[in-house]
């Protein structure tokens, strides 16, 4: 065991973070952390962290069931509901009609998956989507 146990605190030989900036700098306030909002630090960016999309200043043209549809220049996402209407203008959301959604060649955050109800994706020229229809039995 221990037979002893110093209680006293011993500063830290090379202080880091406010610490050092005070030590440093006695006349200055410690620097806020992030612009504006000094308890939330800047968000990175970088490869692993991309900056949001801006919104394209020209209409996409995505492909729905093997048919070209145009999207409005400024669309970044589109929902689940919006993408069965691509598919089947007369869609209404029925409980006897169920309806999948498939999408590939998609943007990085999201290259292929599946939609379901209440979903949204972000969209990107080319992008291609699958929706097929079956009756619940």
């Amino acid at each position: 065991m221990f037979s002893h146990v110093d209680n006293n605190r011993h500063p830290m030989p090379n202080p880091t973070g406010d610490e050092a900036h005070r030590r440093d700098h006695p006349e200055k306030p410690t620097p806020p952390v992030g612009p504006g909002h000094p308890e939330k630090p800047t968000p990175p960016v970088g490869p692993d962290h991309p900056s949001p999309p801006e919104k394209p200043k020209e209409p996409i043209t995505i492909i729905v069931n093997g048919v070209d549809k145009v999207l409005p220049a400024g669309t970044i996402q589109l929902s689940y509901d919006e993408v069965v209407k691509l598919a089947y203008p007369n869609y209404s959301d029925t409980p006897n009609i169920l309806y999948t959604v498939v999408f590939s060649n998609g943007p990085i955050e999201n290259k292929k998956g599946t939609l379901v109800k209440g979903d949204t994706v972000r969209v990107r020229e080319e992008m291609i989507f699958n929706v097929g229809k079956s009756n619940k039995s």
